[in-house]
């Protein structure tokens, strides 16, 4: 509790949030996507297929600080640079676009699911109401006899036994 979460706030104030990033990126990368994909649920494969792609946001954030730094230093690249440049920033928003689009389809899909489950649940739920409400039925049944069903009932129970049972004769 307590303890775990004083850890990960002093690696957190020890190490830049890239690093951190960068070293997560290396463990799965080195485990394999697909393996640790396995082990989570649908919102921790949303987070990981962003995981997945980290080094090359980090090529496009890359693309654009050459570009910023190239701007703010009153340097403009050639032609063929900025084309470099360009293609590279929009490679990193098309993965962006590509990683949102997959993030909602996984979270689409559990969300899918767990309605589904809703559903079976409460669907059991009122079979289980509806077989509850028969059963009580037919108890009702069975005990709102009227006098003279229930005297019938005795008659013919009685009328049963006599005739199961033999006596001996001696």
């Amino acid at each position: 509790g307590q303890g775990k979460r004083r850890e990960l706030e002093c690696i957190c104030t020890a190490v830049p949030g890239e690093q951190i990033l960068a070293k997560i990126y290396s463990c799965f990368r080195l485990l394999g996507f697909p393996r640790v994909s396995e082990m989570v649920d649908e919102e921790g494969r949303a987070i990981l297929a962003s995981v997945e792609a980290y080094v090359k946001f980090r090529q496009g954030e890359m693309w654009q600080d050459l570009r910023a730094t190239l701007a703010s230093e009153g340097v403009e690249p050639t032609e063929e640079d900025d084309t470099r440049i360009e293609s590279g920033m929009e490679t990193a928003e098309y993965l962006a676009e590509t990683v949102r689009g997959n993030q909602g389809d996984i979270l689409a899909e559990a969300l899918g699911r767990a309605v589904e489950e809703e559903k079976a649940f409460y669907a059991g739920k009122a079979m289980q109401e509806q077989q509850e409400k028969e059963a009580r039925m037919f108890k009702k049944d069975n005990t709102k006899m009227s006098m003279a069903e229930r005297k019938e009932a005795k008659a013919a129970k009685e009328a049963m036994l006599a005739n199961s049972y033999t006596k001996p004769t001696y």
